[in-house]
């Protein structure tokens, strides 16, 4: 049972009490008792989208999609859900988390609220002062939360040996985050997935043998010619030729919003476009994954 209690109740299934969730390879967040928990969540004190310009730079069709009840183009934000199903599950108890692409506060948060030693890293030094005046004490357990800011190409280097590895890293430039150079939001894709590769190199080397990665990514369209990036087998590969096998592939179904609004203009005027409802959480190991699951079992 998780910290919040389970998100189903326990009567309907076993598995429910034991994992949160069944370990199934979907994980739908438009059902009820998600979204009820994500408000437990939130409730805590999360503001995950604070730290980022409200100008920030999307795209024209990303700042259409993602217009909230006030019209007002909406900042992404983390589920934490996302972050406790991962944690509980791959990651050893009072393990250390290692993120490269920290963004805003919620892996961290949630990481630090189940007694995970959390070490992110973004490039903003606004996300993380924001990150880091998040910290209070119904946002902590027994560790807090550590973000540092830089170019994690270099950051990597100070990075601890880490229990697990994970991260959301930017969609290419579907949101561009800022004009700095060493952004990597702001490169063409060839560009972009050079200094990709290079980071989740660096990362895998941070991460101890017989140990889980998990990767939240989706393939995305590029703005100009239309096509779609292999964005998750490029990050399969990466992690491939990082030492890092391709373990569980994990469906993770996102609330439709304003997507059926959108549907006949995308599909028909797009030239037979689909609205993405879908994003993938990729697990990875890194060396025998029967021992790896002995640490996550094991009492710290």
């Amino acid at each position: 049972m998780g910290l919040l209690g389970p998100i189903t109740p326990a009567s309907r299934s076993v598995l429910h009490d034991k994992f949160l969730i069944p370990p199934f390879s979907v994980w739908n967040t438009r059902e009820g008792e998600w979204q009820a928990r994500k408000r437990k969540w939130r409730a805590l004190g999360m503001r995950s989208e604070e730290g980022r310009e409200d100008n920030m730079t999307f795209s024209a069709k990303l700042n259409e999609y993602r217009k909230g009840p006030s019209g007002v183009a909406q900042t992404s934000v983390f589920d934490p859900n996302v972050c406790e199903l991962c944690y509980k599950w791959f990651a050893p108890p009072e393990g250390v988390i290692v993120d490269p692409f920290a963004g805003g506060s919620v892996r961290g948060i949630v990481a630090s609220v189940m007694d995970f030693k959390y070490w992110g890293n973004d490039l903003s030094a606004k996300q993380i002062t924001a990150n880091i005046e998040q910290i209070n004490e119904i946002t902590t357990g027994k560790y807090k939360p550590k973000w540092h800011q830089g170019d994690s190409l270099v950051k990597m280097a100070e990075a601890p040996k880490a229990d697990f590895l994970f991260s959301c890293p930017p969609y290419g430039d579907l949101e561009v985050y800022s004009d700095a150079p060493e952004d990597i939001s702001n490169k063409e894709y060839d560009e972009f997935l050079v200094t990709y590769r290079e980071i989740i190199r660096l990362a895998a080397q941070k991460l101890k043998n017989n140990r889980f990665a998990g990767w939240v990514v989706a393939n995305f369209r590029d703005k100009n010619t239309g096509r779609i990036h292999d964005f998750v087998g490029d990050t399969i590969r990466a992690f491939e030729d990082a030492g890092c096998f391709f373990y569980n592939d994990i469906i993770l179904v996102n609330c439709a919003g304003t997507a059926p609004l959108r549907a006949n203009n995308t599909f028909i005027r797009g030239n037979r476009k689909v609205v993405k409802l879908h994003q993938n959480v990729l697990i990875f190991c890194k060396g025998d994954p029967k021992r790896a699951q002995e640490r996550i079992t094991k009492k710290p």
